[in-house]
């Protein structure tokens, strides 16, 4: 589905240098591409378009380096709508990489804002009956993790892999 999405312009091969490497769960390998293309553009991860930073901030919070990863998705990720840095159907959530970026940066009354929003959106979305695809339901089940909120977490887990839910691979090592 992201090599679908390939952007235009001049970070398209860098972009799909990338890709692979982060939906196989090698994120060592992502995060020194995008770092490799970037220097050879002379370019840093705020040159990059909206999706190109969230791309490249989940892969860098995937990777450990939480102060890029914040500083990359901040300015993409809607506090008020962190559903919104998701790129639909996809295992690029900027909002969890962010809050993760957040606890383990000592910054948690920010982590805990936005994971109480985006509680919210999971309970609205269940609340209208809403919550029902395998892909919600996942991300509601891992904001829930996020939360500290184990039993819950799990049990929504369980939820969507009865809805279909099978990226487990790509999440081996997903904050």
């Amino acid at each position: 589905r992201l090599m679908r999405a390939t952007p235009e312009g001049p970070v398209r091969s860098m972009f799909r240098a990338g890709i692979l490497p982060s939906a196989k769960g090698q994120t060592d390998v992502a995060v020194q591409r995008w770092r490799e293309g970037l220097s050879e553009r002379g370019m840093t991860f705020a040159d990059l378009n909206a999706v190109e930073r969230l791309i490249a901030g989940v892969d860098l919070a995937r990777d450990g380096d939480y102060t890029a990863a914040i500083e990359a998705l901040e300015p993409v990720v809607d506090v008020e709508f962190p559903g919104r840095s998701i790129l639909p159907n996809s295992f690029i959530h900027g909002a969890h990489a962010l809050a993760f970026s957040y606890m383990h940066t000592g910054a948690d009354a920010k982590a805990e804002r936005l994971l109480a929003t985006e509680a919210r959106e999971c309970s609205g979305l269940r609340a209208d009956g809403r919550l029902r695809n395998s892909f919600d339901l996942h991300r509601c089940a891992q904001t829930e993790l996020l939360l500290g909120n184990v039993e819950q977490a799990l049990a929504g887990l369980e939820k969507a892999i009865e809805a279909g839910w099978r990226e487990y691979y790509l999440h081996e090592r997903d904050p």
